[in-house]
């Protein structure tokens, strides 16, 4: 009775023990997958606001009077309001940090020529950079840099 067509219990155990293993690494590369994708993803986020900040404070809608603007995000990239909500709630802190410069004559054609020719007088005007810095809150309140941006100098009027 050798002629019974089928495998024998010995080769499904390999094969079902040979299955087990590739599903393993198969699943462990999607889990890898997700999370870089998830970092990617805040990556790109954190970059998003803090070019939306800079973006804002050059355009003369943000004050740094103290020299450092803070903004608190939620997980999902909500903007929140710390003293409303509490700092449980905010995942991730964006920080503009503006260093005012001395002002040059040579820093005013400078400015002239990037700005398409618009020109501010030195004696209302500042000349800025900008830093910005995306931090992700990690447990225990420790901050992991997720992002920054800075600024060329610029004038601005005030």
């Amino acid at each position: 009775m050798k002629d019974e067509a089928g495998f024998s219990l010995l080769e499904v155990v390999i094969s079902i023990a040979a299955l087990t293993l590739i599903s393993g690494f198969i699943i462990q590369m999607f889990i890898a997958a997700l999370c870089l994708n998830r970092k990617a993803y805040n990556m790109d986020m954190g970059s998003n606001a803090a070019a939306q900040a800079l973006e804002t404070f050059k355009g003369g809608h943000m004050n740094a009077g103290k020299g450092v603007v803070t903004q608190y995000f939620d997980k999902n990239w909500n903007e929140i309001i710390v003293e409303q909500t509490g700092m449980n709630d905010a995942a991730y802190i964006l920080t503009v940090s503006a260093v005012v410069e001395s002002i040059r004559e040579n820093d005013v054609y400078a400015a002239f020529n990037s700005n398409g020719g618009y020109v501010i007088g030195t004696e209302q005007a500042r000349l800025y950079r900008l830093d910005a810095v995306v931090y992700e809150r990690k447990e225990n309140d420790e901050q992991e840099r997720i992002a920054g941006l800075s600024t060329r100098k610029f004038l601005r009027a005030g």
